[in-house]
């Protein structure tokens, strides 16, 4: 039964690492688009 939980222990850790990074993702795509927008206003 221990064995069970800490492979879902683990499941669950990594699934908040790839959540984590995915989210960080998309955060820099926003960035990286609202500095686009920003310039390509600013430019115009």
């Amino acid at each position: 039964m221990k064995i069970k939980v800490f492979i879902l222990r683990m499941e669950s850790e990594l699934l908040n690492e790839k959540n984590k990074r995915f989210l960080l993702l998309i955060n820099q795509t926003k960035m990286t688009i609202r500095k686009n927008i920003g310039t390509y206003f600013y430019k115009n």
